[in-house]
């Protein structure tokens, strides 16, 4: 059992399987940067796809996370599905925007805040050509993946909305800004010491 929603974890045991689970991340990771180039490209410019891309191969942040089993890589490279979808075709259809919703329901069922942060971009997009009808189609093609991740949580927590970390620790343990199960408070300031910290740390080891 597994407090994380179930796409890594999912991804994670087909790799136990195979005996092969130290390979899920840099394959990943690796994926994300033709991806990135595609974003890149479709917003500026060929040179600016490759710096871009360089710089992305270059940065600590993703060396250091690809070679972990942590889903943070899982959630940001089906966002960047989800952009270069949007961004890099002249002219996405249809069959881009299913997609779209296919890859945002995937980075929901990975890190559930994390495809609020995707989709705004989305939704901007969506906004300035005013392709409103794109939001049905993209709501049509994630719903496999939102109704398979319902059902995993009703048959392990009790119910489809119920989340690993809630069921683990209490209602207390909610995503978001809270007050944890041990009374500590987890405001905007502790997330942004977290990560001065965090990044503190990661110059140092590396």
């Amino acid at each position: 059992m597994s407090q994380y929603p179930a796409v890594h974890p999912r991804l994670l045991a087909r790799a136990i399987v195979a005996h092969v689970p130290w390979l899920v991340n840099p394959l990943i990771g690796g994926l994300s940067v033709p991806l990135l180039y595609c974003v890149a490209k479709g917003l500026y410019d060929r040179r600016t796809a490759l710096v871009t891309s360089f710089l992305w191969v270059a940065s600590a942040w993703v060396m250091v996370m690809s070679g972990t089993y942590m889903n943070r890589v899982t959630a940001t490279t089906g966002a960047l599905v989800a952009w270069a979808l949007a961004f890099g075709p002249r002219r996405p259809g249809r069959a881009h925007e299913l997609a779209i919703g296919l890859a945002l329901a995937t980075v929901a069922a990975t890190r559930p805040l994390d495809a609020v942060a995707a989709a705004l971009p989305i939704l901007a997009w969506v906004a300035m050509r005013k392709r409103w009808t794109a939001l049905g189609w993209m709501t049509v093609g994630g719903a496999p993946v939102m109704l398979a991740w319902a059902y995993i949580n009703w048959r392990m927590f009790g119910s489809p909305l119920l989340l690993g970390y809630t069921a683990l620790y209490g209602a207390r343990h909610d995503l978001g800004f809270h007050v944890d199960p041990w009374g500590r408070p987890y405001t905007p300031w502790v997330a942004l010491s977290n990560m001065v910290s965090a990044i503190r740390r990661l110059h140092l080891y590396v």
